[in-house]
C-alpha cells in the first residue's frame, strides 16, 4: 500500500518543468492526500462523502471490509475484501476526479460544472483546492528564472519550506527561497495527528501488557523527520 500511495518522484528531477499527463494526475492526488490547514485529504473527503467508517490514511488496510458503495465498485479491480481494497478504489476514484479536472481546464466554471455533474458528492472547496494546486504547478518554470536570478546576485522571493505531498501546499509554487525547516510552521497538522495516534497506541499497548499506565516516558527527537514530515 505504501508503494501504491506514493507519488512518482521522477518529475522532481526536471528543474523548471511541470509534470504532464499521468504524472500530473499522480502529483495532484499526492498533494491532496494528506490533510492540512483544517482540510481533509482527498481520500478522506471521498470516504466521508460516501459515509465510510474508516480513515484511508490511518486504518489498518488488512482489516476486513466488504461494504463498498456501488459508486466505487467500477474503480476496484476485483472484489472488496479488506480496507486496503476499498482504499485502492478510493485512490482510483480520486485519480478519475483529477483526470476529469485536468480535461476541463479551459475555464474555471466549466471545471466546476463538469466535476459537480459527474461527482455530485465532491465539494466546491475540493474543486477550488485542485484548481489552486494546478495553477501553482503550472508556475514551475519560476524555478529556472529564480535560479538564474540567484546566480546573477539578484533577490529571490521567499517562501515556505516543506513537502507539498505532506500537506504543505503553501510551498507551491516552487522556486522560492526558503529555510530547510520553518520553525514557525512545525509541527504540521498531519505530523501532530500521527504523533497523537502513536502515543495513544503506545499507552494502550503498555496498559494491556502490564495492567497499569506507564510511570515514565522517554522521547527521542530526530531532525530528519521534521524535514520530511513537518
Amino acid at each position: 500500500m505504501r508503494t501504491q500511495r506514493s507519488t512518482d518522484p521522477r518529475w522532481i528531477a526536471y528543474l523548471g518543468k511541470c509534470p504532464e499527463g499521468r504524472q500530473l494526475t499522480r502529483f495532484n492526488c499526492g498533494d491532496r492526500r494528506n490533510p492540512g490547514n483544517g482540510k481533509l485529504g482527498i481520500t478522506q473527503s471521498i470516504a466521508r462523502a460516501f459515509q465510510l467508517d474508516f480513515d484511508p490514511l490511518s486504518n489498518d488496510p488488512s482489516e476486513a471490509f466488504t461494504d463498498l458503495p456501488q459508486e466505487l465498485l467500477p474503480y476496484l479491480d476485483g472484489t472488496c475484501r479488506i480496507i486496503g481494497d476499498a482504499i485502492a478504489a478510493i485512490e482510483n476514484y480520486a485519480a478519475a476526479i483529477v483526470d476529469e479536472f485536468l480535461l476541463t481546464q479551459d475555464t474555471e466554471s466549466t471545471a466546476h460544472r463538469s466535476l459537480r455533474n459527474i461527482y455530485p458528492l465532491l465539494s466546491v472547496e475540493s474543486i477550488d483546492l485542485l484548481s489552486s494546486i494546478y495553477h501553482s504547478l503550472r508556475q514551475t518554470d519560476r524555478e529556472i528564472d529564480n535560479f538564474l536570478k540567484g546566480l546573477d546576485g539578484e533577490y529571490i522571493p521567499s517562501g515556505a519550506s516543506g513537502a507539498p505531498t505532506r500537506g504543505r501546499l503553501d510551498v507551491l509554487p516552487t522556486g522560492r527561497n526558503f529555510y530547510s525547516v520553518d520553525i514557525r510552521a512545525i509541527p504540521t497538522e498531519t505530523a501532530w495527528d500521527v504523533g497523537r495516534r502513536s502515543a495513544e497506541v503506545l499507552v494502550e499497548t503498555y496498559t494491556q501488557e502490564h495492567g497499569e499506565y506507564p510511570r515514565t516516558l522517554g522521547f527521542i527527537s530526530l531532525g530528519n523527520f521534521h524535514h520530511a514530515h513537518g
